[in-house]
Order: structure tokens, then sequence, then C-alpha cells
């Protein structure tokens, strides 16, 4: 289930940082498969037929248990590697910042918008007082009531803070809810990296971007490291 891309916008709507992955995964690990080498551990033979006979004579357990031990470590082995390869391929296909201002930029953050408001507007209750209406009408009472949606061909998780900012990821649509995920990068990734970085911006302007590398490092190793990424 992997994962498509990643957004960030800010409260003035405006895309400050937007990360394509590749999707050639699947062939690539087929090519590593079929190019690694089998390990002794895992080697498939054919026993000569004239030693059938033989198969009552009592073996060593020993042997065997060294064995099966070895094949695991082979497999956990070329399984870490198949990941890294993954992940490096994912990452060098991508692109960074390429589609802030795009048509898909604006019409994923137009859909996200519109149903965010169609969810608040079907779950507010009616007020019967002015006091009752402000309070059904604030950020506090209405935040985040729009987690995720999804369609035949992806699916789209969101998450919006309180200061206005919109981290979306575009996931394949049998994904888990990454929700988490992005309340997650917000804390541990954006607030060191980009809020308390007294070089970057207060406020990014229309044709500003995000484009600290820190901050993209962070982000690719992040989602390369879960499991729907390598899948």
């Amino acid at each position: 289930m992997p994962i498509y891309s990643f957004w960030i916008y800010d409260r003035h709507c405006n895309c400050i940082f937007s990360r394509e992955y590749g999707t050639g995964i699947h062939e690539s690990s087929t090519v590593i498969l079929k190019s690694t080498p089998k390990r002794k551990g895992s080697a498939q033979f054919t026993p000569n037929p004239s030693y059938e006979s033989t198969s009552s004579l009592p073996t060593s357990s020993h042997s065997t248990q060294n064995s099966s031990i070895s094949t695991g470590r082979g497999q956990k082995l070329l399984s870490s590697a198949l990941n890294t390869h993954k992940a490096q391929d994912i990452i060098q296909k991508g692109t960074v910042n390429t589609q802030n201002n795009n048509n898909t930029s604006k019409l994923l953050f137009g859909t996200l918008f519109s149903l965010r408001k169609i969810a608040v507007s079907l779950c507010t209750p009616q007020a019967e007082t002015q006091q009752e209406e402000e309070f059904n009408t604030s950020n506090l009472n209405n935040f985040n009531t729009l987690q995720s949606f999804h369609t035949l061909n992806y699916k789209c998780h969101y998450y919006e803070t309180m200061n206005g900012l919109r981290f979306v990821v575009v996931t394949h649509p049998a994904a888990r809810n990454l929700q988490s995920s992005l309340i997650e990068i917000y804390h541990s990734i954006y607030l060191p990296t980009i809020v308390r970085n007294p070089l970057a911006p207060v406020e990014y302007r229309a044709d500003e971007v995000i484009s600290n590398d820190r901050f993209v490092h962070a982000i690719d190793e992040y989602w390369t490291s879960l499991e729907e990424t390598l899948t």
C-alpha cells in the first residue's frame, strides 16, 4: 500500500510544500530478487535416488538448528536490503515542490475544503441561542471533523492544526488511517525544523516554499520507514 504524495498548505490556502514519490516499486523489487544469488541456508537440491533407503538414518538436530538459524538470518538480511533499495528508489524517482501551484494542488485543496465544510454543516447541531451558534461555528468545536476520504484509486488523509496549517497525504485506498502520522510529523518534524528555525519565515509568501534540506530528508526518512510505503 504505497504512499503517493505529501502536501502542506498554510492558513492562506497556499501550498508551501509538496513531495511526490516514485511508483515503480514492485518492478524494482522483482529485478532485485532475480539478480540476488541464493544463500546456502536456503539452497534447494535434489537427492540421489540411490540414497532414498537411508532416510531412516538418524540426523543431527544440532546441524538442522544451525541451518534454520542461518536461513532466518539470510532472509532478514535480504529483506532489509530490499527495503533499503525500495526506499532509495522511491525517493530518487520522486519530486519536491514541483506541483505547488498546478491544478492538482488546487483541486486537492478545494476538495478537502469543500468536504470539511459539508462535514461541519452536517454534524453541527441547531443552536437555540446566539451563544450556542457562535460556539458551534467556532474552530474549536468544528476542528478536524474530516479525517480522510477515499476513491477507487487513492485515499486522502487530512489533518488541520490550530493555526490553520493543513497536512495531507495521498496513499493507496487500502491504507490505514494515517492522521496520527500527520500529527506526529507536525510535532516531531515541522515544529523543530521549520517553526523553531530562526532562518525560516514566519509567514510564507505566495511564491515561497519550504526548501529546508533537513526537513525534506526527515520527511523522506519518516515515510519510507512506514510499512505502507514499502509494500
